[in-house]
């Protein structure tokens, strides 16, 4: 693996409380977010392109079948880190039984690996919107749903029967199930959306 520390998406946190965004302030967001897609695209494939180890092994050229070695090279950047229960605490703001609910083994995602996944979410996005135009960036704000559990969430609306296809949450999925399946899951989610929720109607989010 790359000893290469993976370039941050940085986020103005005091500008962007994502989860306490109003409506206006959550889609100038949105515009923000979607502004550096390319530019982070660019920096995933620089970086894998660093990798002595992976020149030429990954073209990154939008097709789904790309998504097989790209998730395969993921999975081998995975590393967890063992974290006190405090830092749990603190870090994920949830109740103390909750915490040991999510994390019982005191392990998290590193934060290299989580940079990462941002990049990769955007790169999975692209291969969907430049395929299927009717797709497009979207959010979901605490107004038009209120307790909505991911308010101001970038994702694709578009699909059948109102789906939204969220890809940092899909792509978090993602590292969680590699484990098991390190080659084909992006793939396979990837075409089960294409199979089952592709269409031309744009409809109202269930």
């Amino acid at each position: 693996m790359s000893k290469r520390e993976y370039p941050s998406l940085i986020i103005d946190k005091e500008r962007f409380k994502i989860d306490e965004l109003g409506e206006e302030d959550a889609y100038e967001f949105l515009k923000w977010y979607v502004d550096h897609m390319d530019e982070r695209i660019a920096i995933l494939k620089d970086f894998i392109d660093s990798d002595p180890e992976m020149l030429d092994k990954i073209n990154l050229d939008y097709s789904a079948e790309s998504l097989i070695p790209l998730n395969k090279w993921l999975a081998q950047q995975i590393i967890k880190e063992s974290k006190g229960f405090q830092w749990m605490k603190e870090r994920f703001n949830k109740k103390d039984w909750l915490v040991h609910q999510l994390i019982p083994d005191k392990k998290v995602f590193t934060n290299e690996i989580i940079k990462i996944t941002v990049d990769v979410a955007y790169y999975w996005a692209k291969i969907f919107l430049l395929k299927y135009p009717e797709l497009y960036w979207d959010i979901v704000t605490l107004k038009q749903i209120p307790n909505y559990m991911f308010p101001n969430a970038p994702g694709l609306l578009g699909f059948k029967n109102g789906k939204f296809f969220k890809p940092c949450l899909m792509t978090h999925v993602v590292i969680i199930k590699t484990k098991n399946d390190p080659n084909t899951y992006m793939y396979d989610t990837y075409k089960y959306w294409e199979e089952n929720y592709i269409n031309n109607n744009k409809e109202s989010i269930k």
